[in-house]
């Protein structure tokens, strides 16, 4: 039930809706891409937003990094031997950041469609020290890259293809900007119950919300299929397509208000969808996630600690 539930709030832009295509494996691309791609911008442009997700969702996005470049380094050579990487959806720069300072590479770029999250970024001093390369930040539409076809030879992507509009669009410009054998790795969501905040949170929007008028966007776990996954690199012109599961991923939150601001306030789509609520079911449903997170966290010794698995697949660009 919990399935169903993730698949109609988070693939229909009318909440209580069923997705029959996407519960087929099928993608199902939204029918307005420039109002889910409005909806993206206009959230992750806002600075409170952009705040509430360095206090929230980040604290548990960076528990992937080393994953994520681990699946792209380049072969053992002297450091920053002349590789060069791009982090796509680069937010505030986490990533990045460890990507330079790692020494694998002479050339660092983090792109984002988001000026707040920029602004953020360039904020943060690399901690690589002087043997690191300056990172470079620019304004980049993932499903549209300004890059020369073969520019890099690995790319990064933590939980940015859950915002883009297209996502098919983005592995194809991966593919061409990256050099024959370049690699690349993303990270999404796993999907409910696995990860037990979306099921906190999508069992409350069941429970009490209403149907409510969306952008309508991609299914937000299509990505945590293998299949789907396979499919849709291979499509892109990838090879030797590996998807995993990183499952000590843990959210560790001071209080259940902490939960609700961090999905309340620091997220795009699941912020929309909270926001459009009538005042009643809105209330309703912050009761209902106040309430669950308290008995999990009188099932755990007190402790608000949510499994957040994510998957990450990850792949070589093929020769020819």
């Amino acid at each position: 039930q919990m399935m169903m539930a993730t698949a109609r709030v988070f693939s229909s832009a009318r909440v209580g809706l069923a997705a029959p295509r996407w519960q087929r494996g099928a993608p199902r691309m939204a029918r307005h891409l420039g109002a889910f791609a409005s909806l993206e911008h206009e959230a992750w442009s806002d600075k409170k937003v952009t705040v509430a997700y360095g206090g929230g969702f980040a604290t548990l996005t960076v528990q992937a990094n080393e994953h994520l470049l681990a699946a792209v380094a380049p072969p053992a050579a002297a450091p920053g031997g002349g590789a060069a990487l791009l982090d796509v959806a680069c937010g505030l720069g986490g990533l990045t950041r460890t990507a330079a300072a790692s020494g694998l590479y002479s050339r660092v770029v983090g792109g984002d469609f988001s000026p707040a999250m920029l602004e953020s970024a360039r904020k943060v001093p690399s901690a690589g020290g002087a043997s690191s390369p300056e990172i470079e930040y620019v304004h980049e539409d993932a499903q549209a890259l300004t890059f020369p076809d073969a520019t890099f030879d690995a790319l990064v992507c933590g939980f940015g293809v859950l915002h883009m509009e297209d996502p098919p669009a983005f592995f194809r410009e991966a593919a061409r900007v990256l050099r024959p054998g370049g690699r690349l790795a993303f990270s999404v969501w796993a999907q409910p119950p696995a990860t037990e905040g979306y099921k906190i949170l999508l069992g409350a929007v069941e429970a009490h919300g209403v149907a409510v008028d969306l952008p309508e966007g991609p299914p937000m776990f299509h990505y945590a299929d293998a299949c789907n996954v396979a499919d849709a690199l291979s499509a892109a012109g990838f090879e030797g397509v590996v998807t995993e599961e990183l499952s000590h991923m843990q959210w560790e939150l001071s209080s259940p208000e902490e939960f609700w601001t961090s999905i309340a306030e620091g997220t795009a789509r699941t912020r929309a969808l909270l926001r459009a609520q009538p005042e009643q079911n809105s209330r309703a449903v912050r009761d209902k996630i106040l309430a669950d997170c308290e008995a999990h966290m009188a099932a755990h010794g007190g402790v608000l600690r949510l499994r957040m698995p994510c998957v990450m697949s990850s792949a070589t660009r093929r020769s020819a």
